[in-house]
């Protein structure tokens, strides 16, 4: 049987993570990639894969004969290398996030999605186990009510992993967010491209139940990020490493005090809280690559993903303008 012919349009650092992941599973790999620096170090790496710089060759070679393409350069990008793959006659593709760069496109996007075009978002905080983690815990420790979250961390970027971030909480709570409130502002820091922006700042947003998403980073820190997850009797703390501590309080019953008689739980610590982003990004793909998955489950993920995109794009839009607040539509 013949292996499936996959083109990966970019190949930087996250680029060739994905091509080692790639060469893993059974497909013929075809990389396209303007920069002549990258493009002589992949030939050295790679002489095995077919490199490409020039999209009309491509056209001309293997029109029609691209069954997957990934998406994998600037995400200003995006949109136009979407339409390029369909072009091409690829009928699944994988994009890298966020998935276009700004709400238009996103409107765009959602025109281009059919059965004979489909979209995969790279979304990798899907694929782990961080929803039945939660719930686990809170059974286990009778913690009752997920009610507050915050991930907080150096210059991490809002486009750049507040995508994944969001994703985070709205999994945790089973529902997505009707307001966001915050103040953030843009820095010219990116070390790869001076001409974008990387935002910094704060945005609080408000979901049903009164539970509440906290997301802030700040540009001048050196810190990774970090969660707290905090329940009506407990909390948890992911720190940057990835380890983690527990504070539960185990006799409940002084909840009959006045609520502002608050006290200090137990701490339980642990490793590794929310797995290897490896091993869930390779779950990504497989999901992307696989043939058993229904069009419908397809359709569902991407427009999912496409509404926590929509979400953070309109909550920093606002942010962005010091309003007040900002409520949103989603699909």
């Amino acid at each position: 049987m013949l292996k499936k012919n996959l083109l990966l349009i970019g190949c930087g650092n996250h680029g060739e993570r994905l091509l080692r992941l790639l060469e893993k599973k059974r497909i013929n790999i075809l990389v396209l990639e303007k920069d002549n620096k990258k493009i002589l170090n992949l030939k050295r790496k790679y002489p095995q894969i077919n490199l490409f710089q020039d999209k009309s060759q491509l056209l001309r070679e293997y029109k029609g004969k691209i069954d997957f393409s990934v998406v994998s350069n600037w995400a200003i990008d995006h949109y136009s290398y979407i339409l390029f793959s369909s072009e091409l006659g690829c009928k699944k593709v994988f994009v890298e996030k966020p998935l276009v760069a700004s709400i238009n496109e996103i409107n765009k996007l959602k025109k281009l999605f059919s059965k004979n075009f489909i979209i995969v978002p790279s979304q990798y905080t899907h694929f782990l186990d961080t929803k039945k983690k939660l719930k686990n815990m809170e059974k286990k420790y009778k913690l009752k009510n997920l009610n507050y979250i915050s991930c907080t961390g150096g210059a991490k970027g809002f486009v750049n992993n507040g995508i994944h971030n969001l994703d985070i909480a709205i999994q945790a709570f089973g529902i997505i967010p009707t307001r966001g409130t915050g103040h953030i502002k843009p820095d010219r820091i990116n070390p790869r491209n001076n001409s974008l922006d990387y935002f910094e700042g704060s945005i609080v947003y408000e979901f049903p139940k009164d539970k509440i998403f906290h997301l802030s980073f700040k540009n001048t820190s050196m810190l990774d990020s970090s969660y707290q997850f905090q329940w009506d009797y407990g909390r948890l703390i992911v720190r940057s490493d990835n380890s983690f501590f527990i504070e539960h309080i185990k006799d409940i019953t002084k909840r009959a005090l006045p609520k502002t008689r608050t006290t200090v739980g137990n701490f339980i610590e642990g490793e590794n809280f929310f797995g290897e982003y490896l091993e869930a990004l390779s779950l990504n793909l497989d999901y992307f690559l696989s043939d058993a998955i229904s069009y419908q489950d397809y359709k569902e993920f991407f427009f999912s993903k496409l509404d926590t995109l929509s979400i953070l794009y309109y909550s920093m839009s606002e942010a962005s303008k010091y309003k007040k607040n900002t409520r949103w539509k989603v699909s």
